[in-house]
């Protein structure tokens, strides 16, 4: 079975060698390289890859772009922070075109967070449609949480995904601040609102849900920054929001 790995990249040196060290038995492995000022391309050059260099328009429409540009109709579309463990490639190794049951698939991803793999919560099975016939599913474009939308039968694939997202939380929180700006551009264009005071009062019961509900003590103090950081992420993305409308 012949497919291609996608990945979009960006400024991505420092992480990106360890995804494409993982990569087993796959056909093509293409890179759509936002003009990285670093190493990016270099290195995915060095491991075989194709890189195209393509002027960033939005995460899902810079995703789709690579499906489009792939040379195989089966699609594995990563992050270069993501790296699959063996049971994956294996699978997908002894997979026949014409035998397999499914036209889209998720991966089981867990985040590693301040150096910890986060074994419990919601962030310890998040579930991503990522591989798929690209006749059968395409990414969706909003401004930020684009994702893949398909109408075919799905499944699971083995293994699991580990999620290296964030470096540190210098990383984190420049990461926060812009993906809460574009998601208050979001809430903007879509006419979405919400009373600052309500965001206000949301942040404790947040806090609870994620800590506590979403089992985040079990991961130790990474669990508890990142329920702090989630926390208030609603709050900060409503009230850039609000502030984008009063300068309007």
């Amino acid at each position: 079975m012949k497919y291609s790995v996608v990945i979009i990249a960006f400024n991505e040196s420092k992480r990106i060698e360890k995804l494409l060290s993982s990569i087993q038995g796959a056909d093509e492995i293409l890179v759509v390289d936002s003009n990285s000022s670093d190493r990016t391309s270099e290195i995915a050059k060095s491991f075989g890859a194709r890189v195209i260099q393509h002027d960033f328009e939005g995460f899902g429409q810079q995703k789709q772009f690579g499906v489009d540009e792939a040379k195989n109709e089966w699609i594995l579309s990563l992050d270069a922070d993501e790296v699959p463990d063996p049971a994956l490639w294996k699978f997908l190794e002894d997979q026949n075109e014409e035998d397999i049951p499914f036209m889209a698939w998720y991966l089981k991803r867990y985040l590693v967070f301040m150096g910890r793999a986060f074994r419990f919560g919601k962030e310890s099975k998040d579930f991503q449609l990522r591989f798929f016939h690209r006749k059968h599913a395409q990414w969706t474009t909003p401004a930020v949480h684009e994702k893949v939308e398909t109408k075919a039968r799905t499944g699971v694939l083995p293994g699991k995904v580990a999620h290296y997202s964030f470096d540190s939380i210098d990383n984190y929180l420049g990461k926060f601040n812009r993906y809460t700006s574009l998601a208050a551009e979001d809430l903007v264009n879509r006419g979405k609102n919400r009373l600052p005071l309500i965001n206000f009062f949301l942040i404790p019961i947040n806090f609870l849900k994620f800590y506590l509900l979403q089992l985040n003590f079990m991961n130790g103090y990474a669990g508890l920054c990142w329920s702090v950081f989630s926390s208030i992420y609603p709050y900060v993305k409503y009230s850039k929001a609000y502030d984008i409308r009063r300068r309007q």
